[in-house]
């Protein structure tokens, strides 16, 4: 089965950051109908289970800090109500990030994404609808996608 496309866009090219003077900028994701993504807070299923989050995180670059204010995402509809909450996002998401300096360093930095599909399976055939447990189906493996912005330390 092949991977399900996600398209990201960074609002900017270049980014400059210095020590106590943090940068902000947009990211957008576009994902394949029907093929939604876990959300940043996964749910409480999405927890026990061990699913890999939405995340923005530093690739490259001891000196860099990241943080994002990341879409709150859904139950997925397929997930029974009986079962623990799993959130996923799906669709276009727009959400903004901040990058700050921590150190002075002209080490390159590099930021990415990572994310992981939606793949979980419901076990069947139990009497007791309390026994009905949900399981990690991982069709699709994480994947990290390098953000491609030139980020400029001072």
């Amino acid at each position: 089965m092949t991977q399900p496309e996600v398209s990201m866009y960074a609002s900017v090219e270049t980014v400059s950051v210095r020590v106590d003077e943090p940068a902000m900028f947009r990211v957008q994701m576009h994902i394949d109908e029907g093929a939604p993504i876990y959300a940043a807070d996964p749910g409480e299923g999405g927890e026990m289970l061990g699913i890999i989050p939405l995340r923005v995180h530093v690739l490259r670059g001891s000196h860099i800090s990241v943080f994002a204010d990341y879409p709150d995402g859904k139950p997925h509809p397929d997930v029974p109500s009986d079962a623990p909450e799993v959130r996923v996002c799906s669709g276009s998401l727009k959400f903004d990030v901040a990058i700050e300096q921590t150190a002075q360093s002209s080490e390159p930095a590099t930021l990415g994404i990572t994310y992981q599909h939606f793949g979980l399976s419901v076990a069947q055939g139990y009497e007791n609808a309390d026994e009905r447990e949900l399981y990690h189906n991982p069709l699709f493996a994480p994947k990290t996608v390098e953000l491609d912005i030139d980020i400029r330390c001072g």
